[in-house]
């Protein structure tokens, strides 16, 4: 009796918990559509800020068809894109596929799968790190990259 009392009590707890489950969005918003210039490919992960921007790769597209970083900014107008950084596919790296991870001081972190200093064709891929003070702000070698962040800490 006490272990039929006990699924008895746990049967509404587990409906709630279906229900919670199989919720789907209605409806989306398209907050931006990208152009060439501004990237194509935009098959990322986003980031956000505390200032409610939002932060992504392009795949391809961008000043040299490699690829972006770009940036999503919040105003009341809508959304304005920025272009961070555009990959060039040789030893900056290209085709950022999965986005980027950014940390607590508001520097931008993530992959390419092609470019760098490796000797696979077209490239091993490269981790990249960006700071957020200006665009085009990316050091584009891995080696000055780490060395500057040996000397800021």
């Amino acid at each position: 009796m006490n272990a039929l009392i006990r699924i008895k009590n746990a049967a509404p707890v587990f409906v709630i918990a279906l229900s919670l489950v199989t919720a789907t969005a209605t409806t989306t918003d398209v907050i931006f559509s990208f152009e060439e210039n501004e990237g194509e490919y935009a098959d990322t992960d986003l980031e956000t800020d505390s200032a409610g921007n939002i932060y992504g790769t392009t795949v391809l597209g961008g000043d040299f068809g490699g690829g972006t970083v770009f940036q999503l900014s919040p105003t009341p107008t809508g959304w304005e894109h920025a272009v961070l950084y555009s990959f060039t596919g040789g030893a900056d790296g290209g085709e950022p596929y999965k986005g980027v991870t950014i940390d607590r001081r508001g520097n931008l972190y993530g992959t390419a799968v092609t470019g760098g200093s490796g000797s696979c064709e077209g490239g091993c891929g490269v981790a990249y790190k960006a700071g957020l003070g200006t665009r085009q702000s990316f050091m584009r070698s891995p080696a000055a990259m780490m060395a500057l962040d040996r000397a800021r800490e």
